[in-house]
């Protein structure tokens, strides 16, 4: 007579039996193996991907598509690794033909597995949205990857913002940035009239724990105009800490706007 012990046992024996599944991507139809995927991350994206191997066997690679605004800057994470997934992962910001490398993964890992947490950051410096692909792939498990071995991808925006600037009536705009994170920091400055049209920009870099304090009168086209005021780089997100700080000669008061993240 079947009892309960004899139903988690037969259970036991049919799970014990039954191989890994891949993640959802793999499985699909239309899966993330090539530039074909419909996997495009948006700001706050986590996600969980294996690295089983596939028919072939051919060690399993994974694509992710986007397309970067103008004048922004983003990025990717990998971290969360299992199994035997490390050591030699690829991460890849690819140009619109899935194949030339426009960023390389940035070890944040320690000495034990320098490619197990890794970021990958990328800035489009032009007014036109530019389509690329993020690649995962040269698991050190190779073709004996399976479906323990998995890695977790975090995908965010770093442009930043800044409401208002003014350099009109006799009022001076003072940008004042600050490179908090471990790692060198370049990028652009984006200076866009009340009307949103890019009027100057200038080009920044900072090494770690550097700042910079900029009159934003000295910007090609700064000068007489007012509106807001952006910041794309290569950064990670929250590296870069900011304010601007608005001057009127005329009164001695000083305005105040902070530099904010998305």
């Amino acid at each position: 007579m079947w009892n309960r012990r004899n139903l988690v046992g037969v259970l036991a024996l049919v799970l014990a039996g039954t191989p890994a599944i891949a993640d959802v991507w793999d499985t699909a139809i239309d899966t993330d193996d090539n530039t074909g995927t419909d996997n495009t991350p948006i700001h706050g994206t986590i996600q969980v991907h294996d690295l089983g191997v596939r028919p072939g066997p051919v060690a399993d690679q994974d694509f992710y598509s986007m397309e970067m605004r103008g004048f922004a800057s983003y990025e990717a994470i990998i971290d969360g690794l299992t199994g035997d997934t490390g050591g030699s992962l690829s991460f890849n910001f690819l140009a619109s033909d899935g194949t030339t490398i426009l960023a390389t993964g940035t070890s944040l890992g320690s000495a034990s597995c320098t490619l197990c947490t890794q970021t990958l950051r990328f800035e489009n410096n032009q007014a036109t949205p530019r389509p690329v692909f993020i690649r995962v792939g040269s698991p050190g498990c190779g073709t004996a990857c399976d479906s323990s071995d998995q890695y977790t991808f975090r995908f965010l925006e770093t442009t930043l913002a800044l409401p208002r600037y003014n350099n009109t009536g006799g009022q001076v705009t003072v940008l004042i940035m600050h490179n908090v994170s471990e790692l060198p920091v370049a990028g652009n400055i984006h200076l866009f009239n009340t009307a949103g049209t890019q009027v100057g920009s200038q080009a920044f870099t900072l090494t770690t724990n550097n700042h910079i304090v900029l009159n934003t009168t000295s910007i090609a086209g700064g000068a007489g105009t007012a509106g807001v005021i952006t910041v794309s780089h290569n950064g990670r997100y929250g590296a870069l800490a900011g304010k601007a700080v608005v001057l009127d000669p005329a009164t001695g008061f000083s305005f105040d706007t902070p530099l904010v993240a998305k």
